[in-house]
């Protein structure tokens, strides 16, 4: 039995769930070792794929990756028990889909005030929220801006980067 129909029939009614969200474009070993570090802190880890429209809405990022791939190759990760899709929602309205014991935030997901908030608001419920180290390893950014520096150099020869997205999440860094 998968460990998604365990997770499906009840059977890990009693253990304790994680929830983390990303794009995950451009999977590369970041990806890798925050999920490795979420799932040793629970016993199911319930992984959310944003979407292409929520990573437009949320983060200013055209994924360079389609959704329906990023999700399979996520899914396929022996880290994650179960995948959905992350449109964008609350996090709160995800809690009460999803009833997760443990919230996984990485260290760019908002400002210091935003989380504080979003821990306090959990902390009524008996969710922990665990802040994902800074991991000094290859990032999606990272990547992003090598194929940004590609484009520019190759002129009308280059990568399918959005330059309104690349605006954006400049923007919002």
């Amino acid at each position: 039995m998968r460990s998604n129909d365990r997770l499906e029939s009840g059977e890990d009614e009693m253990k304790i769930v994680g929830y983390l969200a990303d794009v995950f474009d451009l999977f590369h070993v970041g990806h890798l070792n925050v999920l490795s570090y979420a799932r040793d802190r629970c016993d199911c880890l319930i992984v959310g794929v944003a979407t292409d429209k929520s990573a437009r809405q949320t983060r200013g990022i055209k994924p360079v990756i389609p959704f329906a791939e990023r999700i399979e190759i996520v899914r396929s990760v022996r880290f994650v028990d179960r995948v959905a899709a992350d449109t964008g929602a609350d996090s709160f309205d995800v809690w009460r889909d999803l009833h997760f014991r443990r919230l996984f935030i990485g260290h760019d997901s908002s400002s210091p005030l935003a989380t504080q908030t979003l821990k306090f608001r959990f902390e009524k419920f008996g969710v922990d929220v665990f802040y994902l180290p800074r991991l000094s390893t290859t990032t999606s950014t990272g990547l992003r801006d090598t194929i940004e520096n590609i484009n520019r150099l190759a002129g009308d020869h280059g990568f399918d980067i959005d330059p309104q997205s690349f605006r954006i999440r400049r923007a919002l860094q």
